[in-house]
């Protein structure tokens, strides 16, 4: 199985590439509720030009967590603040 990474100030989440299923979490529990399943199709449609291999921030990612596959969406603000420094390098 091919896993990438997605961090948070709380810890690092890793996840198969072709499903987005976590497959390991090491967070502080200060995240909450750890995410089952990253949204890699959002995430793929709003990046077509990148891979995700290796590591990404998991604000960039929507995902289901919980007994009731609650979703959270990506953090658009930090979407914005990512494409801005980008274009600065």
């Amino acid at each position: 199985m091919k896993t990438f990474k997605a961090h948070s100030s709380h810890g690092v989440i890793t996840a198969d590439i072709e499903t987005g299923r976590v497959c390991e979490v090491d967070l502080s529990p200060e995240f909450g509720e750890a995410p089952t399943r990253l949204n890699i199709e959002e995430w793929q449609q709003r990046y077509p030009n990148e891979g995700l291999k290796g590591e990404h921030d998991i604000l960039d990612f929507g995902f289901w967590f919980g007994p009731e596959h609650a979703y959270e969406t990506p953090c658009e603000t930090w979407r914005i603040e990512r494409e801005r420094l980008r274009k600065e390098r």
